[in-house]
């Protein structure tokens, strides 16, 4: 390529590009679609031609005709403004004439001011004059231009001389644009908006003062603009000074006041736009929350929303007057005056960029970046913003202002705009107008984001904005604060210092306000990018992460203000939260610093914190408590938050004086006097909430609340009677004092009792019981001392002696008897005064004859009154209770029990004497306890029985007898092993067993003496547990098979409770004797025994194969204990017979014993198969071993000697099955030492020098997985040959036999289930090149086995050999001068093309290649695609024939006459109409065959020579092919086609243009198809050669590419198609498709419309990948294509069948799915493969011709024929059903 550039400009010649400077400037104006483009541009040079002032005419026809030396001024009657037609317009301004490179720049288009300080960048902006000017002039100074079309043509071209001013000029230094317009028309716009876009373009003019607006010669408006001197703005502190990449460092900020007036006729309002409805306000996020949002708010975020904010305050009065109306009597040439105050801020920055970034930015706007520059932003303060929306004085009503549009209107969306030095449409999202040198778009209307580099620019320059916006807004803030702290605060009084006061931080938070809501960010436009960069660099500017914000406490960081919350308001009144009117009038920026989370709402901490700080008055405290149960029946309340709030909330009880205050983490209770009847003023306790606050809330909603209970009587006495005699408590409050006091307790307390529970009646006891609280006559006394008034026993007794007489009943009476006030004597008392010398029974007798209270039976159990039998001598006699005691009973003193002393007197138990001591405790029975002891005492044999027997006959016992309570106790009889004998013992219940048969194992177990019915009661288990009998199995096993018989027969029954760990356990526990096994030459000891302990692992059980077990017995051991000792045994691991691995491990421990103890080695053979079948169940470790032991049997054939002498070994011989002359020798090996015989051939050849493995499948597998090789491992094979012949019709012969026999052998070797496929498929192989026979005259095979450590060579001579090559093509080495061994050659194909072999493949090879096809199909071979195909090649070769003779017949056709040059040059230039006749002569001249077309193809590749002003006429629509379309030149072409070339004499027309074919050496581009009109060509016309046209064909196909995107989008695009639409027609349809995978080799997609891609795979997977197998990809083969270049879809509706996509196919699989599906899975192809195959050729046009047309149906037609031939030989070859006919027409 580098060299064609290199040659083309050394050679070639230079040609000017030419631009249509008009259709240019058109295209530049397209761009400039804003209003006041014109205007805008001229005024911006004028600005930068440093002009102080300007101004704007709109002059009329007639205006300008009149005698410009008239100094009569113009008519006194105003135009009608609406009407009045302009014929031009000019601009005039008194700024620096232009000089001479200012004069030449102006007449170049796109060749910016160079000036970085100028705004002007592209060079195109004056050229916006041609909007509405065609012939333009500039005059300046001394010199005017004039741009005009010359001959009014497309080519702009300037005059250029002296100016001559007219005598109306006023100097002239003034620089004028003249714009005499295209059309005569009225104003562009009402004055009044002109005077509006001049006020607001004059605001960020850097030098321009004055404009003025002039209609025909009428001073229609006059604006002026008086600028201050600039003070310096501080940067805040931790804002920083800079763009955010650090391209920009700001070096200053400073603010100018700047005053804009305007002086207009009042027709200026009159005549223009009225003013439009009032914009609806924005909407804005609301931060108002109603009570329960912002309840449910708190505690599910500790946040809380704000009421609903105020509605706004009424608007200010204006102070103006009002507008007028507009009436008759009002002069419209009056003039009206007005004014607007600005402050413009401006950051002066300075710039550091890369000197690369530099160098981009001049390339874009042809200057460089400046080195320093400065943004400005226009603030309007509150007070100027209210005087400004004010109507304008004198203006009349309902017109719009003149300054309507230099203060944005902050109920809009950010009016604000962007000036580049003139207003653009870009908005700034704020409230202000922002100027800097901003990079614009061509069209200068917004700015440009687009362009990379200008981009990085820009955005700095919107950061810088968001800087400076920061900056004015937080000097803004600073000022409020300074006002806010250094005014009083607003005092409670009404004074006017506190109004006043009052008033200005009204001012204050009104002017905070105000800066909120300018700064407020809307989305900018039209790109919304704008406003996005100005708030982020806004809020990412500070270092702080904070703003200033006004709050009700001043200005504060945000992250100190909450949103305000009225219902905290009353008791939070300190906290700073945003006013009402911020809420209400900046919506949108609060949400935006809330969704910033730079202002929050009133979080629990924020409450706690001012909470914590000052307690609360009643009032607030009664707020707060309502406030905080409304939070409680909020949804989602959360309890957990209670506990703070109650710890900082602290009540400030205003009575009395001297009440401290109360923290409410110390409440727990309320009161409620109506429900618990304690009077309020009587002493509540600390903990309960102050009664002054409970009386006004709901007592259940505070209990529910702050889980405080309602204070109850109990809880109150206990509270009182604890804070008697404290500090600040009265003493006619003390409970043990006050006698009157106590009174009025005790009555309440008694009034309640009855509704009191057990614990409420026990804590009010232990509250008062201990206390002197009841009066009585002795004075306050405890209620145990104290009696009721009816106990006179004794006269010295206190008597209950209330002091108002309170009558004693009910509950009060309940109470103080359950306070133990007594209604009798204490019996103590009595014993004391009266009982001292009575008897048991006199005591007894007395006591029965009394009333007894409750206390007083538990006082008589108690106390210790009664003697026992046997003491009576002794002085004092022991007193016991009666519970110690038992009845007088003869069977209880057998048994040594205390017996209560009832000398004298007969006992009665049913007597009242006996009734009373039996309730207080005296026993009739005694505790199994103390039963169970004496039944264990083993001194006295007698009592131990009979308590033994008591226990077993009394009822009672059965509920309070447990074995397990008991189980250290002895006291049952038992049997028990000791020494090896059954003794009589005493056991405890858990060491005896019922069952007899336990005792064999040495357990004990019940004395046999005992009655079996009385048994059950002792609760004995009847076995011991599975735990124990294994360990005593395992500690003391059996020693001999007796004893362990009856072991096991008793083991036997248990086995339901053995747990697997136990079973598991004794597997590999020795428990089993078996008889010790002498070894080989030990002798036999008469001491030792006869029996060994072994684990049930080591023994099997004795089978019933009598021969197996012979085996088997000399190998393992085997046992018998008879079918119940064996239950346990076979659960215990005992196995029937070894397993595989036992067996294996046998093997390995000595395989020549397990040989010979076999017997034969088909024994022998059997174990091994045993091991091989059951591989998977060898452990690693076992299998390691067998790699490395002698234990595979192989095989050696050696030659029997003469006299069949066998001694020459001690080896086996098996000599079945083997010739009368060898012998067939078995040895044991490693596996090492064995081979795997896999080749028949190498077998032969070598298999004197190894043993080998014998021929079977099972074994094979099992001796290579331990490591024995395959024979053809270890052989190395070299083919050595002379150098190879062309070969001949032979070889040819040779080499289809092959295939087609290679072909039924890999058939039929797949349909007998063979396990390995062939290296290469035979399909493969018939492709051309990938089986080649070379015939030489030697040929040598040299095999080398390495075995053993040994090498042995054999080298012979063989008929054939193969081989697969590098590429996997079977190559085949033929002998020429040798007979064919047909055995050797299937034997070196099957060895080529099989990684393993089967033992009779070369057989079954070699009966197919020795075998007639005939006799083949007779034996049931399926030979019927073998004879198909050779039908086919045959028809094939003769169609190469007859190709072939037709080729040479054309070629034979190659000098042209002069008649036949001169025609092909006609048609050549008919083709290329621009072309030089001399070059297309000359190009005929060189070509040597196929003239026309070559010629052709040459000029169609390259830049030919041309001849001028020549146009190429385009083909006709309706231009259509004839011949009947795709089938019927199918039919023409390959069925109804003559054998040889027909030519026919016609005049004008030889034999030369007869098509001719395909030629592969020669290479031609795309030609275009022949034109075909309605009737068959005239003579002379040239037709495209068929070479050419099959060669574009070709190509077509060839330019089928892959597609590697993931999605396939194709967006609708509406077209007109004149010709048929097409199927594949895309665009008038959308197509968008994922990728889903790749399916059978191809790409499949799925349309965006389905849910679930996968499940259209997981349902038609076996459709798509029998249409890929069947269809698709056997048709990319007919065509050659790339099979990447194919692809799947499928989709829901649509027309769509397939679509070529950038030279990718895509077949929707939906059509297939509907048409083709159920006959492709029958078996019949033919319809599907036809269908698609027109389907392919179709698309493939696409790759040509992009529409359906004429050329279209061409080229599809020509892909059809030249791929006809190969399709319908594949399709002869897959369903032949299909074509009918057809074959035979083909051949």
């Amino acid at each position: 390529m580098d060299a064609a550039r290199k040659a083309l400009l050394e050679q070639g010649a230079d040609e000017s590009v030419e631009v249509n400077q008009r259709a240019l400037i058109d295209k530049i104006l397209a761009r400039y679609s804003g209003e006041w483009t014109v205007l805008r541009e001229i005024l911006q040079n004028a600005d930068d031609a440093g002009a102080t002032s300007a101004s704007v005419h709109f002059e009329s026809a007639s205006y300008l005709e009149r005698d410009p030396s008239d100094p009569t001024p113009p008519s006194a009657k105003l135009p009608d403004l609406k009407k009045h037609v302009i014929a031009r317009w000019s601009v005039k301004n008194n700024g620096m004439p232009f000089r001479e490179q200012d004069w030449a720049r102006l007449k170049k288009i796109a060749e910016g001011n160079p000036d970085p300080e100028q705004i002007g960048a592209f060079g195109v902006g004056f050229y916006s004059v041609f909007s509405v000017s065609e012939s333009p002039m500039v005059t300046s100074g001394a010199t005017s231009m004039l741009f005009y079309w010359k001959d009014n043509r497309d080519q702009l071209f300037v005059r250029r001389g002296p100016s001559v001013l007219p005598p109306s000029s006023s100097s002239p230094e003034e620089t004028t644009f003249t714009l005499d317009l295209r059309e005569p028309a009225p104003l562009p716009s009402p004055p009044a908006d002109i005077a509006r876009f001049l006020a607001t373009s004059l605001t960020f003019m850097r030098r321009l003062r004055s404009v003025e607006l002039w209609v025909d010669g009428w001073r229609m408006v006059r604006l002026t603009k008086d600028v201050g001197a600039p003070e310096k703005v501080g940067v805040p502190k931790g804002v920083k000074g800079g763009s955010p990449g650090g391209m920009m460092e700001v070096e200053g900020v400073e603010s100018t006041n700047v005053k804009i007036s305007a002086d207009a006729l009042r027709c200026v309002y009159t005549q223009g736009t009225e003013k439009p409805p009032p914009r609806p306000s924005a909407s804005r996020p609301t931060t108002g929350a109603t009570s329960s949002t912002t309840l449910s708010s708190l505690f599910s975020s500790f946040l809380s929303k704000p009421s609903p904010a105020p509605s706004p305050p009424p608007p200010l009065p204006t102070v103006a007057a009002a507008p007028e109306k507009v009436g008759k009597d009002k002069d419209p040439l009056a003039h009206l005056q007005s004014a607007v105050s600005l402050r413009i801020v401006t950051a002066s920055f300075a710039v550091k960029v890369s000197t690369a970034y530099a160098g981009e930015i001049e390339r874009a706007t042809k200057k460089p970046p400046p080195g320093r520059s400065g943004l400005s932003l226009i603030y309007t303060g509150a007070d100027d913003y209210e005087d400004s929306v004010r109507a304008e004085p004198g203006a009349p009503e309902g017109c719009q202002r003149i300054f309507e549009d230099i203060v944005c209107d902050l109920e809009g969306q950010g009016r604000g705009v962007i000036f580049i030095g003139q207003k653009t449409a870009q908005t700034t999202g704020i409230g202000g107008h922002l100027a800097a040198r901003f990079i614009p778009t061509v069209e200068r209307e917004s700015v440009d984001l687009v362009d990379r580099h200008i981009a990085v620019w820009n955005r700095e320059l919107l950061g810088l904005a968001g800087f400076l916006a920061r900056t004015i807004y937080e000097d803004e803030l600073a000022s409020v604060n300074e006002l806010w702290k250094a005014s009083p605060p607003p005092a409670a009084g009404g004074d006017g210092k506190a109004d006043g006061a009052k008033e200005l931080r009204e001012w204050l938070t009104k002017r905070a306000l105000h800066a909120l809501r300018f700064f407020t960010f809307w989305n900018s436009t039209p790109n919304s990018i704008v406003s996005r960069v100005i708030e982020t660099a806004f809020f990412e500017s500070s270092t702080t992460g904070t703003l200033p914000l006004i709050s009700t406490a001043g200005v504060l960081p945000a992250h100190k203000v909450r949103l305000p919350d009225h219902g905290l308001r009353a008791f939070l009144p300190d906290l700073p939260t945003l006013p009402d009117e911020v809420i209400a009038g900046a919506g949108r920026m609060v949400a935006v610093l809330e969704e910033r989370k730079m202002i929050r709402r009133i979080s629990l901490e924020d409450m706690l914190k001012e909470l914590q700080a000052r307690p609360l008055s009643e009032e607030q405290m009664l707020v707060c408590l309502r406030w905080w149960l409304d939070l409680s029946k909020s949804a989602g309340y959360d309890a957990s938050m209670r506990t703070r709030f109650l710890t900082a909330v602290v009540y400030n009880p205003s009575s009395p004086a001297d009440a401290s205050p109360i923290q409410l983490s110390g409440i727990r209770t309320v009161l409620d006097p109506r429900r618990s009847g304690i009077p309020p003023d009587l002493p509540l306790p600390s903990h309960t909430l102050p009664y002054a606050l409970s009386r006004a809330l709901n007592t259940p909603g505070l209990s529910a609340a702050f889980a405080w209970k309602e204070l109850g009587v109990d809880e109150w006495v206990e509270a009182l009677v604890q804070g008697a005699g404290g500090k600040g408590r009265k003493v006619e409050e003390d409970v043990e004092v006050d006698a009157v006091f106590a009174e009025r307790v005790l009555g309440v307390v008694g009034r309640a009792w009855s509704s009191f529970g057990a614990q409420a009646q026990a804590r009010v006891k232990r509250a008062l019981e201990g206390r002197d609280c009841v009066p009585t006559k002795s004075g306050m006394k405890k209620p145990g001392e104290s009696y009721f008034a009816n106990v006179s026993l004794f006269s010295d007794l206190p008597i209950l002696a209330l002091p108002k007489n309170t009558p004693v009943k009910g509950g009060l009476e309940t109470l103080l008897a359950a306070l133990g006030v007594r209604k009798h004597v204490d019996l103590q008392l009595v014993f004391e005064r009266l009982a001292g010398t009575w008897t048991n029974y006199e005591l007894a007798h007395y006591l029965a004859s009394v009333p007894l209270s409750a206390v007083e039976r538990d006082r008589l159990r108690e106390t210790a009154a009664y003697h026992a039998e046997g003491n009576e001598d002794k002085k004092p006699r022991t007193r016991y209770i009666a519970g110690a005691l038992y009845e007088p009973n003869s069977t209880l003193r057998d048994l040594g029990l205390p017996i209560i002393d009832w000398a004298g007197h007969r006992w009665r138990s049913g007597s009242d004497e006996g009734k009373l001591l039996f309730s207080l405790g005296l026993q009739r029975h005694p505790p199994v306890e103390t039963l169970l002891a004496i039944a264990a005492d083993t001194a006295d044999p007698s009592r131990r029985k009979s308590a033994l027997q008591y226990f077993l006959d009394e009822q009672q016992y059965r509920s309070t007898y447990a074995p397990l309570r008991f189980k250290d106790v002895k006291f049952i009889p038992a049997l028990m092993t000791v020494e090896g004998k059954r003794v009589q013992g005493m056991g405890s219940p858990t060491e005896v067993y019922t069952n007899p048969e336990a005792g064999v194992m040495g357990f004990a177990t019940v004395d046999p003496d005992i009655s079996t019915t009385l048994v059950p009661r002792l609760g004995l288990k009847s076995d011991p547990p599975s735990t124990e009998l294994i360990n005593v199995l395992v500690n003391d096993p059996p020693a001999d098979n007796e004893r362990a018989r009856v072991v096991f027969e008793y083991l036997s029954t248990r086995l339901g409770g053995f747990l697997t760990d136990s079973l598991r356990l004794l597997r590999i526990t020795r428990f089993i004797p078996v008889v010790r096994r002498v070894q080989n030459g030990e002798k036999p000891d008469a001491k030792a025994s006869k029996f060994e302990i072994v684990t049930p692992s080591e023994v099997f059980f004795t089978g019933d194969d009598a021969s197996t077990s012979q085996f088997h017995r000399k190998l393992f051991r085997f046992v018998d204990f008879g079918m119940r000792a064996n239950a346990f045994l076979r659960a215990a691991g005992v196995k029937s017979e070894p397993t595989v691995e036992e067996i294996a491990l046998m093997v390995i421990k000595d395989p020549q014993g397990f040989l010979n103890l076999a017997g034969s080695p088909e024994r022998y053979l059997d174990t091994l198969r045993t091991m091989a079948a059951n591989t998977q169940s060898l452990r690693e470790q076992t299998k390691k071993q067998m790699r490395s032991a002698p234990i595979l049997l192989g095989s050696r054939l050696v030659v029997q000697n003469k006299d069949g002498d066998e001694k020459r070994r001690p080896l086996i011989a098996d000599d079945l099955d083997e010739d009368e002359d060898t012998l067939r020798i078995f040895r044991l090996c490693k596996p090492s030492e064995v081979v795997i015989s896999d080749d028949s051939t190498l077998y032969q050849t070598f298999n004197k020098h190894f043993a080998t493995c014998p021929e079977e499948h099972v074994l094979e597998a099992f001796y290579e997985s331990l490591g024995a090789p395959r024979l053809t491992k270890i052989v190395r094979q070299e083919t050595r040959y002379s150098p190879p012949y062309a070969p001949d019709n032979q070889h040819e012969e040779l080499r289809k036999l092959v295939l087609g026999r290679l072909t039924l052998f890999m058939h039929e070797r797949a349909h007998y289930g063979s396990a390995s496929k062939p290296l290469v498929d035979a399909d493969a192989l018939k492709k051309p090149g990938r089986f080649t026979i070379h015939p030489v005259r030697s040929l040598t095979v040299s095999r080398t086995l390495s075995f053993g450590g040994q090498q042995h060579p054999v080298q012979s001579q063989v008929s054939a050999a193969a081989a697969l090559d590098h590429s996997r093509s079977l190559v085949l080495y033929v002998h020429a001068q040798m007979e064919m061994d047909m055995y050797e050659l299937a034997a070196t194909v099957i060895k080529a093309l099989f990684a393993h072999q089967r033992p009779n493949d070369v057989l079954l090879f070699n009966t197919l290649l020795t075998t007639p096809l005939k006799a083949l199909k007779r034996r049931g071979f399926n030979v019927d695609r073998i004879l198909n195909q050779e039908r086919v090649e045959r028809q094939a070769i003769e169609a190469r024939e007859r190709e072939r003779k037709l080729q040479e017949e054309l070629n034979t056709i190659s000098i042209l006459s002069p008649a036949q040059r001169a025609e092909m040059e006609a048609q050549l230039l008919k083709m290329f109409p621009g072309a030089d006749p001399a070059y297309v002569s000359q190009i005929i001249k060189e070509q040597k065959e196929n003239h026309l077309a070559q010629a052709a193809n040459k000029m169609a590749d390259s830049e030919y020579p041309r001849r001028p002003k020549l146009t190429v006429p385009g083909p006709s629509q309706s231009e259509t092919r004839t011949g009947g379309g795709l089938f019927e030149s199918v039919k023409r072409r390959f069925i109804s086609r003559p054998s040889t070339p027909v030519t026919e004499d016609k005049p004008g027309r030889s034999s030369a243009d007869i098509p001719t074919g395909p030629d592969e050496n020669t290479k031609v581009p795309i030609a275009r198809p022949p034109q075909a009109g309605p009737r068959l060509p005239p003579p002379g016309d040239a037709i495209t050669p068929m070479r050419d046209i099959r060669a574009n064909a070709l190509r077509a196909v060839a330019a089928c590419r892959p597609d590697g995107n993931d999605s396939i989008t194709s967006q609708a695009k509406y077209t007109q198609v004149k010709e048929q639409e097409g199927y594949c027609d895309l665009s008038s349809t959308t197509q968008n498709l994922n990728l889903v995978g790749t399916i059978a080799g191809l790409r499949f997609y799925a349309s965006k419309d389905i849910p679930d891609a996968a499940q259209v795979v997981a349902e038609k997977g076996d459709i798509i990948k029998r249409m890929v197998e069947k269809v698709v990809a056997p048709l990319g083969r007919v065509f050659q294509m790339n099979p990447a270049a194919l692809h799947i879809f499928y989709d829901l509706t649509g027309p769509t069948i397939a679509f070529n996509r950038g030279r990718s196919l895509f077949i929707n699989l939906r059509f297939y799915e509907a048409w083709h599906d159920e006959q492709v899975k029958a078996g019949q192809l033919g319809e599907a493969l036809i269908s698609n195959y027109h389907t392919y050729a179709h698309e493939l046009a696409h790759n040509v011709v992009q529409q359906h047309d004429s050329q279209h149906e061409f080229y599809m037609s020509t892909i059809s024929e030249q791929y006809m031939i190969p399709f319908m030989r594949y399709l002869a070859t897959v369903d032949p059903a299909s074509l009918g006919g057809a074959v035979a027409a083909l051949s």
